[in-house]
């Protein structure tokens, strides 16, 4: 019996009369007579960044992501927006090894968009969220918001 990743799965041939998707576990396709295993709450994923050759390892916890997602992670590469290669669900794993991915960039947008010159442009608000976008363009562990200078009270 063999357990097979969505990415190792969707690599194979599959023979619509013996393979059993499993709608409710998207992670665990088989064979009928396989067991069906639930998701880990915690697995590696390997990501990319940028066009460079600079990859790492990093542990997701209680997050969904799939390969060919975007996220931010911690450590040195914080800065920098990296897509998923590959995950690995059945591994032992000690979690002071590795750093983690803190946050995944939603870019699931909605309504109808018009390309001027080198942009899509749309004037529906509901298009997209504000907090997703921010993730766009800052990572969740940049500094905090900016405070005015005139909402500041003076020292009495």
């Amino acid at each position: 019996m063999k357990q097979l990743s969505p990415n190792q799965h969707n690599k194979q041939n599959t023979n619509a009369e013996q393979d059993v998707i499993h709608t409710s576990h998207p992670t665990i396709i088989g064979k009928s007579d396989d067991i069906i295993f639930p998701r880990p709450e915690i697995y590696l994923a390997e990501v990319q960044f940028g066009n460079s050759r600079e990859v790492g390892t990093f542990i997701c916890e209680k997050m969904d992501i799939w390969g060919g997602d975007l996220v931010y992670v911690t450590g040195p590469m914080q800065d920098k927006i990296g897509m998923v290669r590959d995950l690995d669900y059945f591994c032992k794993i000690r979690p002071s090894k590795y750093e983690r991915v803190v946050a995944k960039i939603d870019t699931s947008l909605y309504g109808e968009f018009s390309p001027i010159e080198h942009l899509c442009v749309t004037f529906q608000r509901n298009s997209i969220e504000k907090d997703k976008m921010r993730l766009w363009f800052l990572s969740p562990l940049s500094d905090g918001p900016c405070v005015s200078n005139s909402d500041m009270v003076p020292l009495s």
